[in-house]
C-alpha cells in the first residue's frame, strides 16, 4: 500500500491520465448500459401446456405428461426438463443452455411435440407451446384511481368498459360493487309474488 501511494505521488501525470481514462470508460458504460429495474434472469425455456379437464393428476401424468417428456428427452442443448401434473392440466418446461436461440429451441420442441401428439389420445387434450415470453413478462401491474372515485367505483368503471388486450386476460383486483337479495318464501306467497318474479325484479 505504501509503495502504491509512493508511485502515485511520484508519477502524478500518469495517475491523472489513468483516472481520466477510468472516468471516461465509466461514463461511456453508463450511457450504453441496458438498465432494468427488474432484471429478467429467466433461462431460455419452452413450456408445453395441455388441458385435460376430465383427468386427475395420476392420469395426467401417465397419459399426457410422460409421453411429452419421453418425446423431448435428448434435445440438443437442453439442460433440464421439468413437469407439473395437476387436475386437468399438464405443464412441461424444457430449459436450455444459456445463449441458445429461443426460436431454434422452440423449433426443436415443435418437431418433437408432433411425435408426442401421436401418443396422446385426442380426448385427453392437445399439447400446445406456451407464449414467447418469460415469467416476468406475463404480469403487468397498474393502478386505477381518480379524484372523487373510491376503489370500488374505479374497479366497477373498469369492469363496465372492459379492456381489450388481445389474447392476454386482464384481472382486476380490489373491491367490487355487489347486491344481495334474500327472499322470504312466506312473505312472497302473501304478496302473490313468485321466486322467479322476485329474481327478475332485482335485475340479476
Amino acid at each position: 500500500m505504501d509503495r502504491l501511494l509512493t508511485l502515485t505521488l511520484r508519477y502524478r501525470f500518469f495517475t491523472v491520465v489513468a483516472l481520466l481514462v477510468v472516468i471516461a470508460v465509466g461514463l461511456w458504460s453508463f450511457t450504453h448500459l441496458t438498465i432494468d429495474a427488474v432484471p429478467d434472469l429467466t433461462p431460455v425455456q419452452v413450456q408445453i401446456l395441455t388441458r385435460s379437464p376430465s383427468l386427475g393428476p395420476v392420469e395426467v401424468e401417465q397419459f399426457v405428461t410422460f409421453p411429452i417428456e419421453a418425446s423431448l428427452s435428448g434435445l440438443p442443448s437442453m439442460r433440464e426438463l421439468r413437469s407439473v401434473s395437476r387436475y386437468g392440466l399438464s405443464a412441461v418446461t424444457a430449459i436450455f443452455e444459456d445463449g441458445t436461440d429461443i426460436y431454434r429451441a422452440r423449433q426443436l420442441v415443435a418437431e418433437r411435440l408432433a411425435r408426442a401428439m401421436e401418443r396422446i389420445p385426442v380426448e385427453y387434450g392437445r399439447p400446445v407451446m406456451g407464449p414467447l415470453t418469460t415469467g416476468l413478462g406475463e404480469i403487468y401491474q397498474f393502478t386505477l384511481q381518480g379524484p372523487g372515485y373510491s376503489a370500488m367505483a374505479c374497479v366497477t368503471r373498469m369492469g363496465s368498459r372492459g379492456c381489450d388486450c388481445g389474447p392476454c386476460p386482464v384481472c382486476g383486483g380490489g373491491q367490487y360493487l355487489g347486491r344481495r337479495a334474500t327472499a322470504v318464501p312466506c312473505r312472497g306467497r302473501s304478496g302473490q309474488a313468485s321466486l322467479v318474479q322476485i329474481v327478475a325484479s332485482t335485475g340479476l
